[in-house]
């Protein structure tokens, strides 16, 4: 005996195919957003990855203490001449050169391109003492020649890591990471 299927089934069967096919359609669409965020989210970290590495390589650069030194022995002397003649000379815009790293730095961190932790971290007093010797050249280019911003990101940058490094719990003790009796264990680390 053959089987009849009517045209009416027919439509009723694809109605119900179809409406399977597309919630099943929409599930994998949602595995494929979250795949793709999770390849975005790791695609920003390695970036920034790579931005904090390239900003470590200047940092620890053999020329960065010359510079810093420089901007520092510089800074004095403008200080002391009551900026006589320091603007827009030579060692001027070497000094703010210099400071223009912080302020980029400053910038990359506002916008989480590079971790604030890390960087707080890695540069610790090193930039809280850099901006106390820049800020009176700072202030003094703002109030002289109406550059009210100048430097902003570099004093932000100061700010934020000194509010960070307040809650930064101190390094543990030697003796807390190394065993006190060696003979005690053959381990030298504790991990």
């Amino acid at each position: 005996m053959p089987i009849v299927v009517s045209v009416s089934d027919v439509v009723t069967w694809l109605a119900a195919v179809s409406s399977l096919a597309v919630i099943v359609g929409v599930g994998f669409v949602v595995l494929q957003l979250r795949q793709n965020a999770r390849l975005l989210e790791a695609t920003l970290r390695q970036q920034r990855s790579d931005v904090t590495v390239s900003i470590l390589e200047r940092i620890t650069d053999e020329s960065f203490p010359r510079r810093r030194e420089q901007m520092h022995r510089v800074l004095k002397r403008f200080v002391e001449t009551d900026w006589k003649g320091a603007f827009e000379s030579p060692e001027d815009f070497e000094v703010r050169n210099f400071a223009h790293i912080y302020d980029l730095i400053g910038v990359m961190a506002k916008y989480g391109l590079i971790d604030l932790d890390l960087l707080a971290d890695v540069l610790q007093g090193v930039v809280i003492r850099d901006w106390e010797v820049f800020a009176p050249h700072a202030k003094k280019m703002r109030s002289e020649f109406g550059f009210y911003r100048a430097y902003a990101n570099f004093e932000w940058l100061s700010g934020e890591v000194q509010r960070r490094l307040r809650f930064v719990p101190l390094a543990p003790p030697a003796s807390e990471i190394y065993h006190s009796d060696p003979a005690a264990s053959s381990e030298t680390p504790q991990s």
